[in-house]
């Protein structure tokens, strides 16, 4: 399965609250981390089951797919989530690192961030917390 057919995998998982085949398409020792900071929010598979278990048990709970970018081990998914408390939609990015045939990291950039301008810049010079291997554009060295 390439990198955006295991994104769209579990997007689709997600869209249908089925959380065994969600967590399938990630890493047991998977990522979640904020962009820019590196925050680590979520570390493993069970703390992922933990978070999103209660979550989809919600009906409400929606993520659409606005745009997507993948190259090598990479892929950038725009999406419009559907919140759940007043069923506004909100632009988030997630950024999936893919190693293994699994979803080794996510990175999240969340709408209404103060950190958005500094997200740009980072984005603009390549400049990922950790590095996205295998991003680089052709002509440019990694």
């Amino acid at each position: 399965m390439s990198p955006a057919d295991l994104a769209q995998a579990q997007l689709d998982a997600y869209n249908a609250h089925d959380l065994e085949a969600f967590l399938a398409c990630y890493a047991e020792a998977v990522e979640v981390r904020d962009f820019p900071s590196g925050e680590l929010r979520l570390a493993g598979r069970a703390a992922m089951r933990a978070r999103y278990g209660p979550l989809f048990e919600r009906p409400g709970l929606h993520a659409e797919l606005v745009d997507r970018i993948a190259l090598g081990a990479a892929v950038i998914d725009q999406e419009s989530v559907r919140v759940l408390r007043d069923q506004t939609l909100v632009s988030a990015v997630a950024v999936y690192e893919v190693a293994d045939e699994l979803i080794q990291r996510v990175w999240f950039i969340r709408e209404g961030s103060e950190r958005v301008s500094s997200d740009r810049a980072a984005i603009q010079t390549n400049s990922f917390p950790g590095g996205l291997r295998g991003t680089e554009p052709p002509g440019r060295p990694s």
